[in-house]
């Protein structure tokens, strides 16, 4: 009984839809009156379902017409299965299956009106688009496809876990994007993402990881060149049916001039609906507050480099080798990566050094082999001396010094070199 209540409930719904757009319905195409969103395995009310609208204005004035009707996508038909429902007088329907139905329309009903309304009263079994394919056979009736209902598990939300008091640049880590509604994503499509307080994204010291519907390829994390305060994630072509999310493993993020003591959150805007989230508490007055990044500046062919908001002047210029690779002084790095006890065979062309953590690093000019501690690691390219002065690979004293290599980034238009040390 409550079936019948609600199916007569949905019937009465459309046919009074159907009469309030019938005089635009003469010169109208096939269409369905509008989208629904449904939640599984849940029956729809009468005002939350879609009805199709069928045109008849071809008609020839005799005869039944019969057509079907059959879903696409994760739904079933609320319709009794083998079961016959009248609508309305002259205007019936035969569940065939779970997604089939056989409507027929009589020729009373043809003639007196100017569109079949079918309700779509369908319950979702799963995530995704449910369309209604319409098979008009050998009938006046025009056949099409028409999406008019979807199902998903949730929405698009931003989480973080632990919170920071920082001092000033940071990275930030596990920045989890995640789209729990398990429907594809159209291509071109753009979540817009935004810090505050004065931060904002680097390039540098970024990486990011994908998962489920959302893969390298499909998807990008876009940081806007013009204002770096704000990032999109954008979709670059159709997404599969289900969840997924796009984690940012690394962040780094810098303050401004005009960055003060508070919150620093990131904003997450997907069409109409906004999520907030702190990643970040600014205060460089508090004995908590950590600066848990600081970037290291070299540039071709300067005698200086920077370290923080500091400029150090050095006696010779970082240049790039043969190979392609940067090379920086020794004394130049030292200071920058706190390197002590620094040793020098002339005979073996040898070099020893410790790093911050007390480990012994050691070298030979013109070999590739660097050893720290007990390991060996083979560099891209070796240390070599020139005009009278050492010279280190950069990018390889960084990674074994332990910076991972998403923080090293070369930026071909200034000839700058940025490391950013945690």
């Amino acid at each position: 009984m409550k079936l019948k209540r609600m199916l007569a409930g949905v019937c009465l719904f459309s046919l009074s839809m159907g009469m309030l757009v019938h005089p635009a319905m003469a010169m109208s195409e096939n269409h369905v009156n509008k989208q629904v969103v449904l939640l599984k395995g849940k029956a729809p009310t009468a005002s939350n379902s879609s009805t199709l609208y069928l045109k008849t204005d071809d008609y020839p004035g005799e005869g039944d017409i019969q057509f079907k009707i059959k879903l696409i996508g994760p739904a079933k038909w609320l319709y009794d299965e083998g079961g016959t429902h009248s609508l309305t007088t002259g205007l019936t329907l035969y569940a065939s299956s779970e997604t089939e139905l056989v409507v027929t329309a009589a020729s009373d009903y043809m003639t007196s009106h100017e569109s079949i309304a079918v309700p779509l009263f369908v319950k979702a079994t799963g995530y995704g688009y449910i369309s209604a394919e319409v098979d008009a056979g050998s009938t006046v009736l025009s056949s099409g496809t028409y999406q008019f209902a979807s199902c998903g598990s949730g929405s698009v939300y931003v989480e973080m876990g632990e919170r920071k008091t920082v001092s000033g640049d940071t990275i930030i880590k596990g920045i989890s994007i995640r789209d729990t509604g398990a429907l594809p994503i159209d291509e071109g499509t753009k979540i817009l993402l935004s810090l505050n307080n004065g931060y904002t994204f680097r390039q540098s010291a970024l990486k990011v990881a994908y998962s489920g519907k959302f893969t390298s390829e499909n998807t990008k994390f876009i940081i806007d060149q013009d204002d770096p305060s704000k990032a999109t994630i954008e979709v670059q072509s159709l997404t599969p049916n289900k969840t997924g999310a796009v984690t940012i493993e690394n962040l780094f993020i810098m303050k401004g001039d005009k960055t003060s003591t508070g919150p620093v959150e990131l904003t997450l805007k997907n069409g109409n609906d906004e999520r907030t989230c702190t990643v970040a508490i600014y205060n460089p007055e508090s004995s908590d507050a950590v600066r848990e990044a600081e970037v290291i500046s070299f540039t071709i062919g300067r005698k200086e480099f920077k370290k923080g908001d500091e400029t150090f002047a050095i006696d010779a210029a970082p240049y790039i080798n043969s190979e392609n690779y940067t090379m920086v002084p020794l004394r130049a790095a030292a200071e920058a990566f706190g390197i002590e006890d620094i040793e020098w065979n002339s005979d073996t062309k040898a070099i020893s050094m410790t790093n911050e953590e007390g480990k012994k690093i050691s070298l030979t000019i013109g070999s590739k082999e660097i050893t720290v501690g007990k390991e060996k690691i083979t560099a891209d390219t070796a240390a070599q001396i020139t005009d009278g002065r050492t010279f280190l690979p950069l990018r390889a004293l960084a990674n074994v010094l332990g910076v991972p290599a998403e923080n090293i980034s070369y930026f071909s238009k200034s000839k700058t070199v940025n490391i950013i040390k945690e």
